[in-house]
Order: structure tokens, then sequence, then C-alpha cells
């Protein structure tokens, strides 16, 4: 059996891959059911949709991908990906009314990103041996590493 690989980007624009989860057949795909839940789990990766409509499209597109891997379809052309995108294109427009969108209020993150300062490593010998009588020097923290 086939396989096939889901990319995640930084952005819609695609232009910075952050990482990537390969599907199989055994994949395992769920659904948390709570009230208003969003989150959805692609085998040891968990997700978080903006609507629960939009974690079903989700859910969708990842069983129909496990379906064709199972039943050994043809790698896609670029004509049938076209297509495939153009019916996510147009079910989320079926989702979101234009100008009333809870997509479109939370389009930027909701809380803003804050740097840190790195973990002090513990000091020791490179071989394994700890000298417990000598003398410590304090440890010096690298500050402004992040540039914002």
């Amino acid at each position: 059996a086939g396989g096939a690989r889901l990319t995640l980007y930084h952005d819609e624009w695609c232009t910075q891959e952050l990482d990537s989860v390969l599907l199989s057949h055994r994949t395992c795909l769920s659904s948390y059911e709570a009230d208003n839940c969003t989150v959805f789990r692609v085998g040891t990766h968990l997700f978080s949709s903006r609507t629960i409509e939009e974690k079903d499209l989700w859910l969708r597109a990842l069983n129909n991908t496990k379906a064709k891997i199972l039943f050994g379809a043809p790698d896609p052309t670029r004509k049938d990906l076209g297509v495939f995108r153009a019916a996510v294109r147009e079910r989320l427009e079926e989702l979101v009314p234009s100008g009333n969108s809870e997509l479109e209020r939370h389009s930027e993150p909701l809380l803003a990103l804050v740097p840190r300062n790195p973990l002090a490593s513990p000091k020791g010998d490179p071989d394994g041996e700890v000298d417990l009588e000598a003398d410590e020097e304090p440890v010096e923290f690298v500050h402004d590493v992040f540039d914002v």
C-alpha cells in the first residue's frame, strides 16, 4: 500500500513548511465529540480547526485520502488536485457566509508570541564523572535572543 503526506505550512501562502504528517491506510483518524470541540487527531498529531464544520471537512478529506491509499488508487494528476481543491473551496464557501465569518474574526493568532530565554544546561564533565568539590561558576543567561 502507498502513502500520502499532509504538509503543514506557516500560513495560507505555503512558503514556509513547518512539518509534515505521513498518512497510510493504517493512520488513525479520530475526532473529539464534546460540545463545540474542534479537536481531531491524525496519527499521533492533534489539530484544532476554527469551526466544527471545518473539522468535519478536514476529516472527510483525510478519510477520502486513506480510502484512495487503501484501494491502491493511482497518484492524482495536477488536474485531479485542481478538482479536489475546487471542491474543498466550494464547500468552505458554503460554510462561511461572506461578511459574517467567525473565520474572518479569528484570522490572526489570539495569543501573542512571547520570546523565552534558553534553559540553562547543567555543567558536567564530558566523560561522565562529576567533581562535587569543584566551585561552580554562575550560569549566565543570554538575553534578547529573539528580536521581534
